[in-house]
């Protein structure tokens, strides 16, 4: 849409369902219960809350200690136990090829 008094093109700004702001800080975990799930801290961290922020936006009813941490503990415990067990197979098959 063209704005008349300057002939410029302009955005309309429609409303959006219910946009809540939402921190880190809302959420009901925090690194404290990653790091207490086994996950070390580090750059993990940041993925871990971006991808559950997305979450808890989409659905805030999501935004619950025990539902969180079940998805935390399925995909992430889940695929750091699976990339040390893939890493200690790595290194046993390296072994036996010298």
């Amino acid at each position: 849409m063209r704005d008349p008094m300057t002939g410029k093109s302009k955005k309309i700004s429609r409303p959006k369902k219910e946009q809540m702001d939402l921190f880190k800080e809302d959420l009901v975990i925090d690194g404290n219960d990653l790091k207490d799930a086994g996950i070390p801290p580090g750059r993990i961290y940041k993925n871990i809350f971006s991808q559950i922020m997305g979450i808890v936006i989409k659905d805030p009813e999501r935004n619950n200690r025990e539902w969180l941490m079940d998805y935390v503990n399925r995909v992430y415990v889940a695929k750091e136990n699976n990339n040390v067990e893939q890493e200690k197979e790595d290194s046993a098959n390296t072994q036996e090829d010298k």
